[in-house]
């Protein structure tokens, strides 16, 4: 609620949460957090910006993506992520069981693009639970490319996210500007003349763990 803004009740819950979980389970040393707005007084991981677009925007973007079936099909694309993730300077990636869970409810939403007799991208898109203006939204919070391919870019990136409203019947897509294409797909739309219906900053924190925080281009985020 709004009225209990600024009265210090998240990091006490933070604090709180943060305690009940290092005592159940001993294996976990850090939590991650996201705040949107102004940053607060921990130093965090990245920072980026949030971009929501109406479906619209991506109508010019039309080379072939296809939805990722469940299954095997979930399995492949998380290991894909998994190993091409390595490059990046931060990454942090659910576990396959926890990637293919949230497939098989469709709480991810997991498209890709094959050229050459295998997949060389992947965008995971994520159910935030709320509508915007028009109807269903989704968000795209990781986005992948092989690193020995070529690449298709920021276009390949806005195809997807054209597959995915058309596919899942979403009227707004709110982009997690994380990743290398990330970045220049937003300027492209730029470039077309298409506008956000909002932007807004977003950081990732770790509680108990401070680490020199790193370019969001440098980093996926998969959870």
């Amino acid at each position: 609620k709004k009225s209990a803004r600024g009265k210090g009740l998240a990091p006490k819950a933070i604090r709180t949460l943060y305690h009940d979980v290092r005592h159940r389970e001993s294996a976990i040393e850090a939590c991650l957090f996201k705040r949107e707005g102004q940053s607060m007084g921990i130093v965090p991981i990245t920072s980026y910006k949030v971009h929501a677009y109406q479906s619209g925007a991506f109508d010019s973007w039309t080379s072939r993506v296809d939805r990722a079936s469940g299954g095997e099909g979930a399995r492949d694309c998380w290991e894909a992520v998994r190993d091409w993730s390595s490059v990046c300077q931060v990454s942090i990636i659910t576990s396959c069981a926890a990637f293919m869970t949230s497939v098989e409810k469709e709480s991810l939403y997991v498209f890709s693009s094959a050229e050459g007799g295998g997949v060389r991208c992947i965008a995971v898109f994520r159910d935030p639970a709320c509508d915007y203006g028009d109807g269903k939204a989704i968000e795209l919070c990781a986005y992948i490319e092989d690193p020995a391919w070529p690449g298709g870019g920021a276009p390949k990136l806005l195809s997807a996210c054209r597959q995915a409203c058309a596919d899942l019947g979403a009227g707004t897509v709110i982009i997690d500007e994380l990743g290398k294409e990330t970045g220049p797909a937003v300027a492209l739309l730029g470039s077309r003349g298409m506008s956000p219906v909002f932007t807004s900053a977003t950081s990732l924190f770790f509680y108990n763990y401070v680490h020199r925080p790193r370019y969001p281009r440098d980093c996926i985020m998969l959870f």
